[in-house]
């Protein structure tokens, strides 16, 4: 997502879905997203959003190729998908990925694995993350 002004700043922003409002009057254009999963404000090149966003990005690339012969069936299921489910599916599906190949000695993934496993603990000690987990296979 990127948001720009009429003096061309721009902000840009990872979101897992969510609900879009548009209000304009005369001069002021408002939009406003609202999403029950993190919105990622994407600043440097070198952050926990930004890794995040572009993680989540080889997540649906791979499952897009498996809809190349179908492409609107892909973008129809990612745009059914519950927002925060998905979420969760990304951070179950990148856990187990950086589980799987560990990266020793680069202290930045090691803080974005801490990340990772922290946010789902959170989300589990507020009893926030569901009960039955879908694959990625079945929402996407």
């Amino acid at each position: 997502m990127i948001l720009q002004d009429r003096k061309g700043k721009k902000v840009e922003a990872f979101t897992f879905g969510g609900d879009l409002r548009i209000e304009s009057e005369e001069m002021l254009t408002a939009c406003f997203l609202t999403s029950p999963a993190p919105i990622l404000v994407l600043i440097g090149t070198s952050s926990i959003p930004m890794l995040l966003a572009e993680e989540t990005e080889i997540i649906f690339a791979e499952r897009r190729a498996d809809w190349e012969a179908d492409r609107s069936t892909f973008k129809d299921r990612l745009t059914a998908a519950d927002p925060f489910t998905l979420y969760c599916i990304c951070l179950e599906a990148l856990k187990e990925k950086f589980d799987r190949y560990p990266s020793r000695g680069d202290e930045f993934i090691q803080q974005f694995v801490h990340f990772i496993n922290i946010e789902i603990k959170t989300l589990h000690e507020l009893k926030k993350w569901p009960v039955s987990l879908p694959t990625i296979a079945e929402i996407l």
